[in-house]
């Protein structure tokens, strides 16, 4: 058999030891002190990384944490839901603030020594009942009125609607007393006229009210002495008014004048269409 020549020996020894080298240097590679172990490429896709969060691991943030809380360094922490926690709430710009009357411990000041003290609620110019009334007025002071009213012809006798009202010493209106009719209370025209100018037409304010009366009858009714703003009245002369219609047009009127003092005073008087007039006034 015909030998082979050197060169072609060593070149076959060369590749047969290459493959050798190789795995003894991987072995010395993977057995080196601080080389990751193979198996951790595996669990690189079993800890994804969480929004919010880099991909350091818990035991590396911990150590990395306490390096950046030196001289100068804001230590913040993490919460659960992986959002960074806000830093300690600052007290709010205007507490404390003595325009708001609170001191910064939340109590509302006491009053100091040189405030002058509360009034007295029960002082006699608060006091209920103290003040002064109107001139010539009294709480007890009423005019009862009554009054017969007769027929004059109207289109509808003896059916009739009309009103009883007071008024000052010149006829300007005061309050109603009476008010009886519905639609044809427009033909009551002096009540009507004297409301008007007054600036209330056709006041019915505290009056006794009703529909238009099937007859002429008796009516009853009394003054307290005030206007139809409820304010009580000087002692004075006054006149109380009487009117009614039985058409649909003006009927007649008629006034009884009376003196409001300090005696009690009563006056009987008749007239066309209105009898048996009473005007009995009590201070």
């Amino acid at each position: 058999m015909r030998s082979m020549p050197k060169r072609v020996l060593a070149r076959n020894a060369t590749r047969a030891a290459l493959p050798r080298a190789l795995t003894a240097l991987l072995v010395a590679v993977a057995c080196s002190p601080g080389a990751p172990p193979t198996e951790a490429r595996a669990d690189v896709g079993e800890f994804p990384t969480i929004p919010g969060v880099g991909a350091t691991l818990p035991s590396e943030r911990s150590s990395s944490v306490e390096e950046a809380t030196g001289a100068g360094a804001v230590n913040v922490g993490v919460n659960e839901g992986n959002e960074p926690r806000d830093s300690e709430p600052s007290t709010p710009a205007h507490a404390g603030d003595p325009a708001d009357g609170i001191a910064s411990s939340g109590t509302v000041p006491g009053p100091s020594a040189d405030d002058p003290p509360p009034p007295d609620p029960t002082s006699e110019a608060d006091a209920p009942g103290t003040s002064e009334p109107t001139p010539g007025g009294s709480s007890t002071c009423t005019l009862a009125v009554t009054v017969t009213t007769a027929p004059h012809g109207g289109r509808y006798t003896p059916r009739n609607v009309g009103a009883i009202w007071v008024a000052d010493a010149t006829g300007a209106y005061l309050k109603s007393l009476d008010v009886w009719g519905d639609r044809r209370l427009s033909h009551v025209e002096a009540w009507n006229a004297a409301t008007s100018a007054a600036g209330v037409p056709r006041d019915r304010v505290d009056a006794v009210t009703g529909a238009t009366q099937p007859a002429h009858s008796t009516h009853r009714v009394a003054w307290d002495c005030t206007d139809h703003r409820g304010q009580l009245v000087p002692d004075g002369p006054y006149r109380v008014y009487f009117e009614m219609t039985e058409a649909n047009a003006a009927g007649p009127n008629h006034f009884e004048a009376f003196e409001k003092g300090s005696t009690p005073v009563t006056r009987e008087a008749s007239a066309q269409n209105f009898a048996d007039i009473v005007l009995s006034f009590q201070p």
